[in-house]
């Protein structure tokens, strides 16, 4: 990553821990120092993409995700609600996915309780070497009463294992394909 540019912070995961090309590595998302950012992930930006767009198969690999609804499509848009366990609470919400295929899924949030806002971005570039480099960026606020404790699960609990889960569901999927 840093040999093409990459200025961020770069946490290498290795289930035996120990370093990886100098940089300390860590077993799991768990013990990473904050949420991930960015992933490169061995699929190419067109499966990734394929795999974004499926979801309503979000609940078999995002745990905290108890139920996903898909509502009509209109043109590179459509509605999602998701019911999400946060850990204080069980939350239901819509957002409006606009894809823009094949590297880019923009959201935004159209109602729900207790949030207040919730944007975000998928972006997608395709390596040198085929796969995918594939950041996550969202801003999220919440209402009062569980505005801080709903704030403190998410990013103790679930961020951070979000972008872990989605590359490793690409890189399953892809394996498996014919």
């Amino acid at each position: 990553l840093r040999k093409y540019g990459y200025a961020g912070r770069i946490y290498p995961l290795n289930r035996k821990g120990g370093t990886v090309q100098s940089l300390p590595a860590y077993a799991g998302v768990a013990e990473l120092p904050e949420a991930p950012e960015l992933a490169v992930v061995a699929v190419p930006p067109e499966a990734f993409f394929g795999m974004l767009q499926d979801y309503a198969r979000y609940p078999e690999f995002l745990p905290d995700v108890k139920s996903v609804r898909v509502g009509p499509r209109a043109g590179d848009a459509v509605e999602v609600t998701y019911r999400l366990d946060a850990k204080v609470k069980t939350i239901e919400f819509t957002l409006l996915h606009v894809e823009k295929p094949p590297l880019r899924v923009d959201w935004k949030l159209l109602r729900g309780e207790l949030i207040r806002r919730d944007e975000g971005t998928w972006t997608l570039e395709r390596t040198a070497q085929g796969g995918t480099r594939a950041t996550y960026a969202i801003e999220m606020s919440f209402a009062a009463p569980f505005g801080a404790a709903l704030e403190r699960a998410l990013a103790e609990q679930g961020l951070p294992g979000l972008l872990l889960r989605f590359k490793q569901r690409a890189e399953q999927l892809h394996r498996a394909a014919p």
